[in-house]
């Protein structure tokens, strides 16, 4: 008996563990019940709980290294820079900036900045952003203000695991693209995204997700019983 409840447990936690993510030139683990999905240059994230959706997003993208502009000196430039935003209403504000700063992660240097209202208004952005070889890659992931206690340490914890690595093959079929790699925050990545509204959709997902709680619940309550049976009968 002992060992089938071990064995239910294991199950359980490997469906909730984190899921590597790969690309051509980066590596990370996702945090569990998320996914991604390639939208013309750049790998967009999320979870798969639609309401979750309108707390969090992250987006990868890569690009062939520009001489010029992409360097790490220029990034923690411009990522010092407050820019000027718009709010839904079309009312003009400045972005704050949190910290700009080198943070070595897998002993890899990245440019490594956290911000508020730079890409949605009411999110925090993080961005971090490195070179290797001929290849400038950014992560960069947006937090509602409401659930950035929630997903923080989630995200977190991801970043720790993040790499960038340098494929030659893969480097002959990138898009190359001038200009900086962080030189356009604010774009079309994020737009249209806002604070999470109060709707029915999140309630009916919730509803959704309780009730396949509900059907595991059921399927291990049977198990155990057919399990207990079993063991009787063959006492008998």
């Amino acid at each position: 008996m002992y060992k089938f409840f071990i064995f239910i447990a294991i199950v359980l936690s490997l469906q909730a563990e984190a899921k590597q993510f790969k690309t051509q030139f980066f590596s990370l683990k996702l945090p569990p019940n998320w996914d991604c999905a390639k939208e013309e240059l750049d790998y967009v994230c999320q979870p798969d709980n639609l309401h979750e959706r309108s707390e969090v997003i992250m987006v990868i993208v890569t690009k062939a290294v520009d001489p010029v502009d992409d360097t790490v000196e220029k990034y923690l430039e411009t990522l010092k820079k407050p820019q000027t935003m718009r709010d839904l209403l079309g009312k003009s504000y400045k972005s704050e900036v949190k910290y700009a700063r080198i943070n070595s992660i897998r002993d890899r240097e990245w440019v490594d900045s956290l911000q508020f209202g730079s890409e949605i208004p009411g999110f925090f952005t993080r961005y971090l952003a490195s070179i290797e070889e001929k290849v400038a890659g950014l992560v960069t992931y947006a937090i509602a203000e409401s659930a950035y206690a929630k997903w923080a340490p989630v995200m977190e914890d991801m970043i720790k695991t993040i790499e960038l690595k340098f494929d030659a093959q893969a480097f002959d079929q990138l898009t190359k693209t001038s200009g900086s790699l962080i030189s356009s925050r604010g774009n079309s990545r994020f737009s249209g995204r806002s604070a999470p509204p109060a709707t029915e959709a999140p309630q009916k997902q919730d509803k959704e997700d309780d009730t396949s709680t509900m059907i595991l619940v059921a399927l291990m309550l049977a198990a155990v019983v057919g399990y207990i049976i079993y063991k009787r009968k063959n006492k008998a």
